[in-house]
């Protein structure tokens, strides 16, 4: 019997032991552990400290602990639903808070860490320089060089920080389960595909009530922003989607602007202007100044291609109105922009779903890895996940080796947070005995699910976010180490998209797009090759049909229509990178009202409506959450998109699946995590920096 589920050593982990009543002796049992590793480091003298003693034993300290901590943020993000889960971490979050800020903040380990790092350097070899360097400065960003006071205070700031970041997420967890409209009349929903509907009625009936229930998850109002014809209903869906945690119990706002003051408090007392300078010290962008000017720049180059498009979406709404002097309005735009998409290319999104099922688009997805870079992914149905929708994937090397494992939740659900992300359960690293822990990664989507017991059916954009997330898998997956402080958690975070963006590319290529579309094929229980597990056809409408390929009259369709109102999304992107730079520069001192000020920040990025037009401000999880923070690092979406164009553009002219090209890739991107810096690993994969004009050659930009 495990005493401790949280801190469980053996590959690759079962959830189904883990209860909220074990989160708390196991963490502080963990807290114990690295108390005591933290005053062995301290009982060094400074004539005895040396790298294995202070450095190495630093990065140890706290393992167990962070270990059971991302175990416990995972169960309160993915199992949310469980009661008690959110109750203990609120309880276990200040405590691990202050013990890490003690830690990264005591004037002892510094003054040793200080000393190898002055004396020991020339004992060290490269990964152990690079390590010394980077606990030095995160000594340094942790306040080892403030005043007692000063410390004290940095602590409580962390501390509460930690508090707040977790109360925003639960708010918008709880808002997410609870928000719904019900429509009483199929009417109501005209144009919206059927499966979706289907859909809305088993969630009324779940919920005992008439009708039909729409809910904030993707796979419910997307459909319908995109494809109802009823004007009324977009806007109903829009405002629900649009107003979580803006109001009651749930409402942010006041604890977005506390951590605002919180990070600005931050930041001044480590030396920062504000809290975008203390983010990008150490990133590609180096200064927030930089980082704003890279979105400005950027705006600027797209700024003519999203004023043609609006105006075309503006004369679409002023034409297909009954009035033509009606405004467009926010919930008008995802329609409108599919509306043109069907008439200018005959592009039809939901006609792909008749071909990706997400079988078949797993099949295309290993073997696009395989082809590459000669892994193989192995579905394991005897490990036990935290939800029974959740699959477990053994990484084989192309000896048959197994060097990892990846969990992929696919579908959303009660208590599951919304979006899509790739986090690390464990990092890996050589043990003392000389043998590896192994890398445990987990994908998170929120796909649309099957109805009626059939296999999920996908559009294009569900299968590229299913290759982006696996995309980061590949990078934590390869980014092995001797010390897990230098593999990809921690390469520069304007850096971190690009194995991700980059790995999107190969959802258009027509080749891939075959194997993802083709019988049904499966490889899940077979390890060197791929094998028909899954039947080759399916049920569809009360009859079988075979599966096919995707039309090349089809494909050419979606080629073609690759970069429509590419203008018009850059521009949403960008939007949301300058309104993160933005709040955390100087919304604190500007006295507006939080929405006033993101609207005015944000302007020139946007369409102008005659009606409110509500931020996301309040459930932006990528920002105001530990899990997954990219505050003041949003823009890094668009900066690492710039350099992934520059490096596809070499597969393009190479061969996609050119073995010496990906080879390469993995050699000096995937592999090498942070042992180097950023720009010199993309130097040596592609002898020179990335050309800016990639990003927008490859989207239709660039004039």
């Amino acid at each position: 019997m495990i005493t401790h589920p949280f801190l469980q050593s053996h590959f690759p982990l079962d959830f189904t032991i883990m209860t909220p009543e074990h989160v708390k002796p196991d963490i502080e049992y963990a807290i114990s552990l690295t108390k005591r590793n933290i005053e062995a480091i301290r009982q060094v003298s400074i004539e005895a400290s040396n790298f294995e003693n202070v450095v190495h034993a630093l990065e140890m300290a706290t393992m167990e602990l962070d270990d059971a901590n991302t175990l416990v943020t995972m169960m309160c993000t993915l199992r949310g639903d469980v009661d008690g889960y959110t109750k203990a971490q609120e309880e276990v979050l200040p405590m691990i808070t202050e013990i890490k800020s003690e830690m990264f903040s005591d004037e002892c380990i510094f003054k040793l860490l200080s000393y190898v790092s002055e004396h020991k350097n020339q004992e060290m070899d490269h990964n152990q320089k690079r390590l010394t360097d980077f606990f030095y400065k995160k000594f340094v960003k942790g306040g080892s060089l403030l005043s007692k006071s000063e410390k004290t205070e940095l602590i409580s700031l962390q501390k509460d920080l930690s508090v707040l970041m977790q109360r925003f997420n639960s708010n918008v967890l709880s808002d997410t389960d609870e928000k719904y409209v019900t429509f009483t009349n199929k009417s109501d929903l005209m144009g919206v595909p059927e499966d979706s509907i289907a859909r809305f009625h088993d969630e009324a009936i779940s919920r005992k009530s008439e009708g039909f229930v729409v809910t904030p998850k993707a796979p419910d109002w997307i459909p319908v922003l995109s494809y109802c014809q009823n004007s009324t209903t977009r806007q109903k869906v829009y405002h629900m989607c649009n107003t979580i945690c803006s109001s009651g119990k749930s409402d942010n706002t006041t604890v977005i602007i506390e951590i605002l003051k919180k990070r600005q408090r931050l930041s001044e007392l480590l030396g920062y202007k504000d809290y975008s300078d203390y983010a990008t010290d150490g990133r590609m962008a180096k200064t927030g100044d930089n980082a704003v000017s890279f979105v400005d720049d950027l705006k600027n180059k797209v700024a003519p291609f999203f004023k043609t498009e609006i105006e075309e979406l503006k004369n679409i709404k002023s034409v297909s109105s009954s009035d033509s002097n009606e405004n467009l309005k926010p919930w008008d735009v995802s329609y409108l922009i599919q509306k043109i998409k069907k008439s200018q290319y005959n592009y039809d999104d939901q006609l792909y779903r008749k071909y990706f099922t997400l079988s078949s688009v797993l099949d295309g997805l290993f073997l696009t890895i395989k082809k590459l870079y000669g892994v193989s992914l192995v579905y394991n149905e005897k490990v036990k996940a935290w939800h029974d929708d959740v699959r477990f994937y053994d990484v084989f090397d192309e000896n048959e080796k197994l060097i990892g494992g990846v969990f992929y939740d696919f579908f959303p659900r009660k208590g599951k947070r919304g979006g899509a992300c790739q986090e690390i359960v464990w990092r890996d690293y050589v043990k003392k005995n000389g043998t590896k822990r192994l890398p445990l990664v987990f994908v998170v989507t929120n796909i649309t699910p099957g109805v009626d017991g059939k296999e999920a059916r996908l559009n294009h954009d569900e299968v590229e976010t299913i290759f982006h997330e696996s995309g980061h898998m590949l990078h934590g997956i390869f980014a092995f180490q001797p010390y897990f402080n230098l593999t990809n958690e921690n390469v520069a975070f304007d850096f971190i998209e690009l194995p991700s963006q980059f790995f999107e590319n190969w959802t258009f290529e027509k080749e891939v797009i075959n194997v993802m579309t083709w019988q049904g094929i499966s490889q899940e229980n077979e390890k060197s090759e791929v094998k028909g597990k899954v039947s080759d056809v399916i049920e569809e409408g009360g009859k079988k049909e075979q599966m096919r390929r995707v039309p090349d009259e089809l494909y050419n369709v979606m080629w073609s229509a690759k970069n429509f109102m590419a203008g018009y999304y850059y521009m949403r992107q960008l939007s949301f990178g300058k309104m993160d730079l933005e709040i955390h520069r100087n919304f604190l001192k500007s006295g507006m009202e939080l929405d006033d000020f993101i609207k005015e920040k944000t302007k020139d990025f946007g369409i102008e409506f005659d009606v409110p037009n509500y931020s996301i401000i309040r459930r932006f999880e990528h920002l105001f959450t530990e899990a997954c923070c990219y505050a003041c690092s949003y823009y890094s979406y668009k900066y690492a998109e710039v350099i992934e164009a520059d490096a596809f553009e070499l597969f393009k002219e190479k061969g996609i699946f050119d073995k010496e090209t990906a080879m390469k890739f993995r050699k000096y991107i995937l592999e090498p995590g942070n042992t180097e810096d950023a720009d010199v690993l993309y130097r040596k994969f592609r002898g020179r920096d990335p050309n800016p004009d990639a990003l927008l050659r490859r989207d239709g930009l660039l004039k």
